[in-house]
């Protein structure tokens, strides 16, 4: 196992705002886009498990998403659905 960020609360609601509103994508299709196994986004959403640092960068790499923002809240959610 790798290190793993510590994240602020709230972390899990952006990774849900990311995965079911802002990509615009099916759970399959996001983690084929984003090389993050289904059950690593699934324990996260469900507060069970965190992502990996190399995780959190392919998912903002991605979709083009600020690290800031989606690990620790700070800066505007991004607004256009890709």
């Amino acid at each position: 196992m790798g290190p793993r960020c510590t994240i602020i609360p709230g972390f899990s609601n952006r990774l849900y705002y990311l995965v079911y509103q802002y990509s615009g994508l099916s759970m399959a299709d996001f983690c084929r886009l984003t090389g993050v196994d289904k059950k690593c986004i699934y324990g996260t959403l469900q507060g069970a498990s965190t992502l990996s640092p190399i995780f959190i960068y392919k998912i903002c790499k991605a979709l083009q998403v600020d690290a800031n923002w989606l690990l620790l809240g700070q800066g505007e959610p991004p607004r256009k659905a890709r």
